[in-house]
């Protein structure tokens, strides 16, 4: 795992239409982590981008692997009941009811993740944890008293 001060990680955050004439992108920073393993999937957000998904409705995030790789991941709320995965070359985006989270968030800060299940064609369902990181509002919230 690497820290954020490791000069070994590559890391940008772009806003999806923020390109300038020169080709260079203008980057949002955002602090949206996500962790998968076999069919787990783990999306954790802090505060901050917490606000700009309820206002929003959308969060970017991307990797730059290399000069010519950059992998974008993108969370969005939707006016549905079920979840939904749009995957395309290099990139996804991961789709909650709006309702679901809206409820959710309503009762932080919380420990627990609203769990979600995405069903694939294969019949093996993709498990989804949505996370609100509630240690920088427990830290600012000590810094407070």
């Amino acid at each position: 795992m690497y820290r954020r001060s490791d000069p070994r990680l590559i890391r940008i955050k772009c806003a999806p239409a923020a390109m300038h004439d020169n080709g260079v992108r203008t980057c949002v920073v955002a602090d949206m982590k996500v962790q998968s393993a076999g069919q787990h999937l783990r999306v954790r957000v802090d505060e901050t981008d917490l606000a700009r998904l309820l206002a929003q409705g959308d969060l970017d995030d991307a990797t730059q692997f290399g000069p010519d790789t950059l992998q974008h991941r993108r969370l969005a709320l939707i006016d549905s009941d079920a979840p939904r995965l749009d995957y395309a070359a290099g990139s996804w985006r991961l789709c909650l009811p709006r309702d679901a989270v809206e409820r959710f968030v309503t009762s932080r800060p919380r420990r627990d993740a609203l769990e979600l299940q995405l069903w694939a064609d294969t019949g093996t369902p993709l498990a989804v944890a949505f996370e609100v990181d509630i240690r920088r509002t427990s830290r600012s919230e000590q810094a407070r008293r």
